[in-house]
């Protein structure tokens, strides 16, 4: 008996350890594609809460100066509960007529109240040249099998194509490679897109 209490004592502060070593929450940006080049554009971002939790604060959207942040339709004000799951929306604002040829890169953060601990998801937002404004979540940078090109301080002109067009990857879906040449692969390179094909 005295072993059975020792067994369960340890697996109870084993998975204690492992729950205080997980954030209290993520943040997950879904993908959405828009169509076409709208001012004002939707970001929804997944809340997934890992332990119990207070949330008092408002998250920060870090961008540059060509966005504006317009408002949040969730008011973080209470206590959130092991697995519980929220949709927040994001709508943002891009400031200018001249669409970027490259995606723009940008964060959502929150703090958490309870600990001092910063969660942040990155997240692309791209104007397509097939007229859709695509926002990227983290987890579809690798599903979408694109090779994004580095910025250029001299941007590429913007020109229209039609997106079917634009060949499709022949890599299969959750493709993990379990040798190294598997990664020495060619990509398609189409005029007009910030990205190549793999």
């Amino acid at each position: 008996m005295k072993k059975l209490f020792i067994i369960l004592m340890l697996l109870c502060n084993n998975n204690l350890l492992q729950a205080e070593g997980l954030p209290a929450f993520n943040i997950q940006v879904q993908y959405i594609e828009h169509n076409g080049h709208n001012q004002n554009i939707e970001v929804t971002a997944k809340y997934h809460f890992n332990k119990s939790t207070t949330l008092n604060t408002q998250p920060n959207i870090i961008i540059d100066n060509n966005w504006d942040l317009v408002s949040v339709d969730h008011n973080f004000n209470g206590e959130y509960i092991k697995d519980d799951e929220i949709n927040v929306v994001f709508t943002l604002r891009h400031r200018y007529e001249n669409l970027p040829y490259y995606p723009d890169q940008l964060y959502i953060e929150h703090i958490n109240d309870d600990v001092p601990q910063s969660i942040r998801a990155l997240f692309l937002i791209y104007f397509t040249p097939y007229n859709t404004t695509e926002v990227i979540g983290e987890d579809a940078l690798t599903d979408l099998k694109r090779v994004w090109y580095a910025k250029d301080e001299i941007s590429p002109e913007r020109i229209t194509m039609d997106k079917n067009s634009i060949p499709i990857s022949d890599i299969p879906f959750n493709f993990i490679p379990n040798h190294e040449w598997q990664t020495d692969y060619r990509t398609i390179q189409v005029p007009g897109l910030a990205y190549s094909i793999p």
